[in-house]
């Protein structure tokens, strides 16, 4: 059980009023001109553009009476923007409805009069705005609520107390939770509250705040898998809140955990590995879905997919024709599968399901199935009106060609499936997830073994239609499958009118829309495309049972996108250089790692094996913006192109150059062998010197390149020149952790230029030279 969470954690501790300061914590709202109003008393309150909060930062004329504690300032600027509103405490019964689910939603916070707030705030904005039609036009209704509006980090990040910290979690809990909803809610404004990003100290505050407090849930919640918890974090780009959201909520609601009374343990299991991960599924018992547990199986003829997967063709439907079987959820054959689909326009469903829960070939041949199993798929198929059923036990050929061409077009059999159907046997048998709460549901599902796997990763981005999900039937007498949908579980536009989400729904929503392209613009989520930056974020949390399967669904999902064809023969060196060839730019950040490079020199000499190791150890503290200068550009040869701040390797390096991550040997003696000639190295940063260490590349030039840029005048945009610039051409020899110095030229590099005509090496050059030649940007 869990003996500690985020929101029992909130109220525990000292007041936030302590008798040093002496700080008075009056309401933001003005008292109630009636105790029985007719109407709301701030109908009339709301502006035409709701971009108050702007003006009171660090620059607000009496910031420096603010400049006390991190309190002090937190509460000084907040009550200054919560006052400009200039609202009243309402008890209008109009407004009630709202009220009562804001109470029951918003995040708990200690400073409870900032909460009361943002509860009448909600609540009469919300009964405003149904009354008052041009409130829809309004771009953002929260816009004000954004903690870098207030600059606190601006003024002081010093004498921060215990009490502190408390305060500032809460009350970001609490902008989180509104600007979720906001963006949620109301679609109509796509903007949504554009966030700005945090100074470093604020964000590594955050971060290292978060980050402890993940860790005590964790260690205080033994029943929930911490891999999952922490892949949470992962694959929402190291944003620990959403997965303390689940923990707080998860807290109150079921301290066993999502799925109690479930036969699979985690006691074993540990932030970085779960081990269910890599179960050996060929020993597990093909699941029973008959009461008996001891139906007869049914035997399906593959062989026909062997014939139809025989040469690589373009897609072709390989889901078997269902409309000849008659469900009865008996376990007792009722019908023949003998056909596959020949109709491309035929609608089928597509089962995601993990292999661990029995739902895989497990110790049956390929081919052989329960009865009972292939009947409780129809079951579902037939109801969704779907006459194929495409499920990988019996659809995917046993030869390695038939069956390496049937995986080439696999994502797009789940991008055509009229219903993908998602089951997990623990959130199939849980008692907490049920459909009448929606937000257990999302929480279940984040939390489940189906989320931790690479190919339902892979199954749920391609879905573009119907998204259903097994549940317990809500009467346990009744033995038909019981199936929810993904509308009805994320929070949505279409949910909003019903009820309002907790912020631990809000945050499972938004990791599930992260995860597929389908809600992209019905949901709370940015992602608009497939790029490095999201196949890294959906696909390194997940685990796979060979190491090249992720790299075969990476590219799967990225030709998905483009349209591409796939060899999964290919080696994963190999796979690696196809997929970074096909993107051709990628964040410069992503160079920075510390494995063994697919070749020694020349064109791939600074890149991993594995798309999954680029950017291991430098991508997040770096903050690449999409601009220009954070993005790499890849070659057909496999040179990288990209700028850094450079500087020449002084004696000193030679003993503080510290390698990136944990390297192998051999990078470490390769390093070390550039360093005897010290005065041929260059070291590559990022950053600039206000980073003082920083992730960097240790380099030696071995010439230059020339590159031709087009140039327009500011004053005559029309007329282009062509500018000359030099780049420095480099041996890649590894990355390391540098010492920042003064400020550094900003230089264009080629990383894996280092290739002769006659495929040799070519020969380093004086580091000094190499800088002076080169073009500064």
């Amino acid at each position: 059980m869990c003996r500690s969470g985020g929101e029992q954690s909130s109220s525990a501790g000292p007041p936030l009023q302590s008798a040093a300061d002496q700080l008075r914590m009056s309401s933001l709202l003005r008292q109630p001109s009636t105790d029985q109003p007719t109407s709301c008393p701030n109908l009339d309150r709301w502006p035409k553009d709701n971009s108050i909060g702007f003006p009171y930062g660090y620059n607000h004329p009496a910031a420096p009476l603010a400049a006390g504690s991190f309190r002090v300032s937190i509460i000084f600027f907040i009550t200054n923007f919560a006052e400009s509103y200039d609202l009243e405490s309402c008890k209008f019964v109009g407004c009630e409805r709202f009220r009562e689910s804001c109470r029951q939603a918003i995040p708990p916070c200690q400073w409870m009069e900032l909460r009361e707030f943002i509860i009448i705030y909600v609540s009469c904005w919300m009964y405003a705005r149904q009354l008052r039609p041009e409130l829809k036009l309004i771009r953002n209704p929260a816009k004000g609520f954004l903690i870098d509006n207030f600059n606190t980090h601006k003024i002081v990040m010093k004498n921060v107390s215990e009490v502190d910290i408390r305060l500032a979690l809460d009350v970001l809990k609490l902008f989180d939770w509104i600007d979720m909803w906001n963006v949620a809610a109301f679609p109509e404004n796509p903007s949504g509250t554009v966030k700005t990003i945090p100074s470093d100290v604020l964000e590594s505050f955050l971060r290292r705040e978060w980050a402890i407090s993940l860790f005590k849930a964790t260690e205080a919640c033994p029943s929930i898998c911490p891999t999952s918890l922490w892949n949470i974090a992962d694959s929402d780009n190291g944003n620990y809140a959403g997965a303390l959201a689940i923990i707080d909520h998860l807290s109150t609601s079921s301290p066993q955990g999502p799925f109690p009374g479930t036969q699979r343990t985690h006691a074993n299991c540990n932030a970085q590995l779960c081990t269910h991960a890599f179960e050996n599924t060929t020993q597990i018992r093909q699941l029973h879905k008959c009461k008996q547990k001891n139906c007869k199986t049914v035997d399906i003829p593959i062989q026909k997919l062997e014939d139809r997967f025989q040469n690589p063709r373009p897609w072709q439907p390989s889901a078997w024709d269902i409309s000849q079987w008659d469900s009865n959820m008996s376990g007792s054959q009722s019908g023949v599968i003998n056909n596959l689909i020949d109709n491309l326009n035929k609608a089928y469903m597509a089962v995601s399901h993990v292999w661990s829960d029995g739902t895989g070939v497990g110790q049956k041949r390929q081919g052989t199935v329960n009865s009972c199993l292939l009947d409780f798929w129809v079951s579902i198929a037939k109801k969704n009106s779907c006459d194929g059923l495409w499920w990988d036990t019996i659809c995917l050929p046993i030869q390695p060609g038939p069956r390496r061409n049937a995986l080439n077009v696999m994502l797009q059999t789940f991008q055509r499936a009229a219903v993908l159907l998602i089951h997990d046997q623990d959130l199939a048998s849980s008692t907490w997830v049920h459909a009448a709460k929606p937000q257990n549901v999302a929480i279940g599902l984040v939390l489940s073994n189906w989320f931790t796997r690479g190919w339902t990763a892979a199954e749920f981005s391609a879905a573009s239609n119907k998204i259903a999900v097994v549940l317990p039937n809500p009467d346990p007498q009744d033995p038909e499958p019981f199936t929810m949908g993904l509308e009805d579980i994320i929070f949505t536009p279409d949910t909003c009118s019903k009820s309002l989400p907790t912020l631990a729904h809000l945050q499972a929503s938004r990791i599930l829309t992260l995860n597929t392209l389908q809600y992209v613009e019905r949901s709370i989520c940015d992602l608009s495309e497939v790029t490095f930056d999201s196949l890294l974020r959906v696909l390194r949390p997940r685990s796979t049972a060979w190491e090249k399967d992720r790299m075969v669904i990476a590219t799967l999902m990225w030709n998905n996108y483009m349209k591409g064809t796939l060899d999964s023969s290919l080696t994963m060196p190999q796979l690696t250089q196809g997929l970074l060839r096909s993107m051709k730019i990628i964040p410069r950040s992503a160079i920075f790692h510390g494995e063994v490079p697919i070749s020694s020199y020349g064109g791939w000499s600074w890149c991993s094996q594995s798309i999954f190791d680029l950017g291991k150890y430098g991508y997040r503290e770096l903050h690449d913006d999409t601009d220009w200068l954070g993005r790499m550009y890849i070659g057909e040869r496999g040179v990288a192109r990209a700028h850094f701040y450079v500087r020449t390797v002084t004696p000193d390096d030679k003993d503080s150059l510290c390698p990136l991550g944990s390297q192998h040997p051999m990078i470490y003696a390769k390093i070390q062998n550039a360093l005897k000639d010290h005065e041929n190295c260059l070291i590559l940063r990022a950053a600039d010197d206000h980073i003082k260490v920083a992730p960097s590349l240790l380099v030696m030039p071995v010439g230059h390149k020339e590159y031709k840029t087009p140039s327009a005048s500011l004053d005559e945009p029309w007329k282009q020149d062509i500018i000359y610039h030099y780049y420095i051409s480099c041996k890649y020899i590894g990355s390391v952790y540098s010492i920042g110095t003064e400020k550094q030229p900003l230089v264009g590099c080629l990383l894996g230029d280092d290739e002769g005509q006659n495929g040799k090496p070519k020969s380093t050059i004086d580091a000094i030279y190499a800088l002076e030649k080169a073009s500064y940007f």
